[in-house]
């Protein structure tokens, strides 16, 4: 970089290629909203300590340099997950600045990624969700948000959607007739999973109370949020979370949380014989070893497969 540029134009580019990291991961990656804040956080984070070094250019990151700030990372009282995905945005961003032509090189290529920790998802057992669901289902003050909610919980366990991708659903994703749910998932990658007729029951019931009818397919309608919240406006993630809380706290079951029912949608699938292909599908997975992490072996199925296959069960 030359000797003459002054000290808001190397920070200028700094910002520009943050910027413009930015909106590569939006429209060439494809990745979720959350995900891209969290990427341009953690290299935000990082660009700020090399100011912090000199205002030297990204142009002079080097190896050494990187191995010391992830050192100083991996120090920090963070999740693992956490950890991961702060390495995997410095991964990305250093690609990207090599393919924009930033830089002739990647100081990242060579050093070593910390390994995912795989553990055992929590799970609800079938009599759990039975429990938490069917309290949903007794007759509450709120009659319209208590619809609703129910629809949700439903619509969770039946689906085994993320927060985030129920929250994005509109009326036009859920198909009456056979009985499946359209799903953008992580990356927008589409997806269709068959809906049970609890979850479509309580879509209707929901629906109907806001005067929106499943089977009448007009194109204003179809566009609508499948959820909203008092004031009308697509339902809010927190909002979602904040159902499952409540239901498992009316239901007696701790750490509710909607990851959980993903969880037990998966586990309880595998337990009753699905194959795992089609449970990586119903997911949305990318790879099979991300759904591998639910062939946990649970009491009830090795009690299954124990009395089906020993001579002398």
């Amino acid at each position: 970089m030359p000797e003459h540029q002054t000290l808001s134009e190397k920070r200028m580019k700094a910002d520009e290629a943050l910027e413009r990291f930015g909106m590569y991961l939006r429209a060439e990656r494809n990745l979720a909203p959350a995900t891209c804040r969290a990427y341009r956080a953690d290299v935000a984070e990082f660009t700020a300590h090399w100011r912090e070094r000199g205002d030297r250019s990204l142009a002079e990151v080097d190896r050494a340099a990187l191995r010391a700030f992830l050192a100083a990372w991996g120090r920090r009282p963070w999740r693992r997950a956490t950890l991961l995905r702060k390495v995997e945005a410095l991964w990305a961003f250093f690609r990207f600045l090599k393919r924009q032509g930033f830089r002739s090189d990647n100081p990242t290529d060579g050093l070593p990624r910390p390994k995912p920790e795989r553990r055992l998802p929590r799970f609800w057992s079938e009599a759990e969700v039975e429990r938490v669901l069917g309290d949903a289902a007794a007759p509450r003050p709120d009659p319209v948000r208590d619809d609703r909610d129910r629809a949700v919980l439903e619509l969770f366990y039946s689906a085994g959607i993320r927060v985030g991708e129920l929250v994005a659903l509109n009326v036009g994703d859920v198909d009456p007739w056979e009985g499946t749910l359209r799903v953008f998932g992580k990356g927008r990658r589409e997806r269709v999973v068959p809906l049970g007729e609890r979850a479509l029951g309580a879509l209707r019931r929901t629906l109907s109370r806001r005067g929106v009818d499943l089977l009448s397919r007009t194109s204003t309608g179809l566009a609508a949020a499948l959820f909203v919240g008092r004031a009308g406006r697509r339902l809010e993630v927190r909002t979602a979370r904040r159902v499952v809380e409540r239901a498992g706290r009316r239901g007696g079951v701790t750490g509710a949380h909607p990851h959980l029912l993903r969880h037990s949608f998966a586990t309880h699938l595998l337990d009753r014989g699905c194959d795992l292909r089609s449970v990586q599908e119903m997911l949305g997975h990318k790879n099979l070893s991300t759904t591998q992490i639910y062939t946990h072996v649970t009491p009830q199925r090795l009690r299954r497969v124990y009395d089906d296959a020993h001579p002398r069960a």
